[in-house]
């Protein structure tokens, strides 16, 4: 499908790029970036996909606004799922809804304790859709963890 402009993009060539999950979000299938959210080329720039999506179902994005996901999913581009806020209102929901990160892996420290201690047995790809994040954010966490639980420095009580 090659690079399209902003004005190229319609609802329905940008659907064509979701897939529904069972919890009624519509998740981005194509690249992504750190955190799991979608990009996309919008002309000759990458954007995130879900702010492409919420422009493409409601219009122009408020200046100093942020798109933010009632679902808490970072890929997903359903629009009813999304709705425009501000930083602030986005850490305090954060913080109510008790999903602020702990970690440079997007985990809370007992999820990454989890993970952690999973990543050996489990498949990688199950776990990070179990965790809701990337395989590479797994693999990190446990890799790097695993290298600092077994760094004799760090386990002396000195």
């Amino acid at each position: 499908m090659g690079s399209r402009t902003r004005r190229d993009w319609t609802w329905d060539l940008f659907r064509e790029q979701l897939r529904p999950t069972d919890r009624g979000c519509l998740e981005w299938q194509r690249t992504r970036n750190y955190a799991g959210y979608g990009r996309v080329r919008d002309g000759a720039k990458w954007a995130m996909a879900h702010r492409v999506a919420f422009r493409l179902s409601s219009g122009p994005i408020p200046k100093g606004a942020i798109i933010c996901h009632h679902c808490d999913n970072p890929p997903c581009c359903n629009p009813e799922h999304l709705y425009a806020g501000t930083h602030q209102s986005n850490a305090r929901d954060a913080q109510r809804r008790e999903r602020h990160r702990k970690s440079a892996w997007g985990l809370r420290l007992p999820d990454l304790i989890d993970v952690v201690s999973l990543a050996p047995f489990a498949d990688h790809v199950e776990l990070a859709r179990d965790y809701r994040i990337t395989v590479g954010a797994v693999r990190l966490a446990a890799g790097t963890l695993r290298e600092r639980l077994s760094d004799p420095d760090l386990l002396s009580d000195d």
